[in-house]
């Protein structure tokens, strides 16, 4: 599997981003319009109650690109709240100390995992709309009606990503088809602000 770079930051600084891919002549993937909280936002803050808005961009690039990206958001952008830089991929021999738990539920159903993550001491999580398809979904006039779904991901210590997928897959245990839980590795994981 190739490794790809995935930054998780406000639309402010996605926007700086955006200039230096253009002049770095690399695609970006841009996930708009998220919800997230840090160990610094409340919860009215994820739900939708307030400006502040994330956005996920996923892309490709070599290391000595991605190294360039990191000190530049570092170095512009040094604050705390200002998101995340990871990988995903690559080496299937690296160490991976953290992963990312990927869960994807039911259209309002999203607040609750974040409320769980929250409680369980995650560090922050983004949430954002997506949605499904599948054999028990319902249809009317011949036309399939789309079940719309929230994804909710995570950066945690590998550690306690199996605590955490077990409560929320406890929590939602008893409705078919309304919760699916995964989780991968996660190299080259760093806040966007040095303590």
């Amino acid at each position: 599997m190739k490794q790809v770079e995935v930054i998780v930051t406000t639309e402010q600084i996605a926007e700086k981003m955006y200039e230096l891919f253009k002049k770095a002549k690399i695609n970006c993937n841009v996930i708009p319009k998220c919800n997230g909280f840090s160990q610094h936002t409340n919860f009215l803050e994820f739900i939708g109650f307030s400006d502040t808005r994330v956005e996920v961009l996923v892309f490709k690039c070599k290391d000595r690109l991605r190294k360039f990206f990191l000190k530049f958001l570092l170095t512009n952008c040094n604050k705390p709240n200002n998101g995340i830089m990871f990988s995903i991929g690559g080496d299937r021999r690296m160490k991976a100390d953290n992963r990312v738990l990927v869960a994807i539920i039911n259209a309002g159903h999203g607040e609750k995992v974040a409320d769980i993550l929250r409680k369980e001491g995650a560090l922050g999580a983004t949430m954002f709309d997506a949605r499904g398809a599948g054999v028990d979904y319902d249809s009317v006039m011949g036309m399939s009606i789309d079940s719309g779904k929230q994804v909710v991901f995570s950066v945690m210590p590998k550690e306690v990503v199996k605590k955490m997928s077990k409560i929320i897959k406890n929590t939602f245990k008893e409705n078919k088809n309304n919760c699916v839980i995964f989780d991968l590795p996660v190299s080259n994981y760093n806040k966007l602000h040095e303590n």
